[in-house]
């Protein structure tokens, strides 16, 4: 809960350009991330991998996210 506000204000400034990514990076926020994989979640027949992948989404999201970032300041040097 505590998180939530910060990503949101995270997203805000990437969409009105106060970063230095681009405006479309915004789209891939934390929260986009976690809303993705929940809806593929929901989808997954109940399992004890659902549970485990439920119980991780978090974590998961900001491994992706970190990912995305990662990528985006290695290719945009380029």
């Amino acid at each position: 809960v505590l998180m939530l506000p910060v990503f949101m204000f995270w997203f805000f400034l990437q969409i009105t350009g106060k970063t230095v990514f681009k405006k479309g990076m915004a789209f891939t926020n934390v929260l986009v991330i976690f809303g993705i994989l929940k809806t593929i979640a929901s989808l997954m027949p109940i399992s004890s991998f659902r549970l485990g992948f439920t119980n991780g989404l978090m974590s998961e999201s900001m491994i992706i996210w970190f990912a995305l970032v990662f990528l985006e300041i290695g290719l945009g040097n380029r």
